[in-house]
């Protein structure tokens, strides 16, 4: 589960995912591209936003990047790819939200 500080409250959004692939072989490449990624899940009624979508590449000399977007994107052997899905936002106070919205 996707352990990043966002979506908390109390209805709680739903926990993204943290997944990770490690390259077994040179010469292989990554597509991808995700929304979300800049402007996270909005909270409502009070509540906090949830988090963005985000990959992070750990190469094997040690460096990392954070993206959100990239096209033939080369890896090698022994690179990780660590894929974060968001984690949704919160409805804090749902009598204040009916409230404010007309619903009684």
């Amino acid at each position: 589960m996707n352990d990043d500080s966002g979506g908390h409250g109390k209805w709680r959004g739903g926990k993204g995912v943290c997944i990770e692939y490690r390259m077994r072989s040179d010469n292989a490449w990554l597509t991808f591209s995700y929304t979300r990624s800049k402007f996270p899940p909005w909270g409502l009624a009070g509540g906090q936003e949830g988090t963005p979508n985000y990959i992070v590449i750990a190469r094997k000399d040690g460096t990392e990047e954070r993206l959100s977007a990239a096209t033939e994107l080369r890896l090698a052997t022994d690179d990780v790819i660590r894929i974060h899905t968001g984690n949704g936002a919160v409805r804090t106070n749902a009598r204040f939200f009916l409230f404010t919205n007309g619903i009684q």
